[in-house]
């Protein structure tokens, strides 16, 4: 039986003991560890669990603590998403922020939800399936209404495309229909602009001053494909958990 403390969330290092008994004597090893807030864990569940009960009012209540204490990584409109540092990689040997780096600004209109991404990519290609445009250059935009994982919107933007329209792929069963969309090439990479109809953003409906949003980017570098995350490592395409936070108001 080991007593555990009870920790309040962030971040500690723990040693841990153990008697051999033998001419061993005692063994220690140390560990660092995050513990964290269990809102997100909480809320998201009782979020979608009022919603299937139809119980829109502690629904509401439920989304509301969740946007208002997780997502606390806060950006506001205008602001840029900085992707340029070896903490954000996800996937691959990352080239540094000289060859690779991106400012993505997102702008809250009355209509849509605008996405501007100036990127930075020494290793400019688009020469990939149009099923596989994240192992080429392009940029990934999420967000969530609510922050739980069944509202997930994505799309991937690859700078190709004729008339200055780039190629948008959207996931999780997203729609395009309604999407103004512009890329263009610079001397070092490229600028895509994405005007997203609310109606699209799932889970969003006007009533929350918090969005929680991720941003990825993607190249394919001499040495194998490159992916860096704005807010958290790990897999945004499958839980929201990680995303910061773009204040609405």
């Amino acid at each position: 039986m080991v007593d555990v403390p009870d920790l309040k969330p962030g971040n500690y290092r723990i040693a841990i003991s153990l008697e051999t008994g033998t001419k061993l004597g005692t063994l220690t090893s140390e560990r660092d560890i995050v513990i964290e807030d269990p809102v997100w864990d909480i809320q998201s569940v009782n979020y979608v669990e009022y919603l299937k009960e139809g119980n829109k009012e502690e629904a509401g209540k439920a989304r509301q603590q969740m946007l208002a204490k997780w997502f606390t990584n806060r950006v506001d409109a205008g602001q840029a998403c900085v992707l340029d540092e070896d903490c954000q990689v996800n996937e691959g040997d990352y080239p540094g922020s000289d060859e690779l780096r991106a400012a993505v600004k997102w702008y809250p209109q009355e209509d849509y939800l605008r996405v501007r991404a100036e990127v930075v990519d020494a290793f400019f290609n688009t020469d990939v399936p149009d099923d596989k445009p994240f192992m080429a250059s392009s940029v990934e935009i999420f967000a969530s209404g609510s922050g739980v994982d069944d509202h997930i919107t994505q799309y991937i933007v690859a700078p190709r495309g004729a008339g200055g329209i780039p190629y948008v792929r959207p996931y999780h069963e997203t729609k395009t229909d309604g999407i103004i969309s512009a890329w263009k090439r610079t001397d070092d990479g490229y600028v895509i602009d994405l005007k997203i109809p609310w109606e699209l953003v799932k889970g969003a409906d006007g009533e929350c001053e918090v969005l929680p949003i991720e941003v990825g980017l993607n190249s394919s570098t001499p040495k194998g494909r490159v992916q860096l995350i704005w807010n958290r490592t790990g897999m945004p395409w499958v839980t929201a958990r990680g995303y910061g936070g773009l204040r609405l108001n």
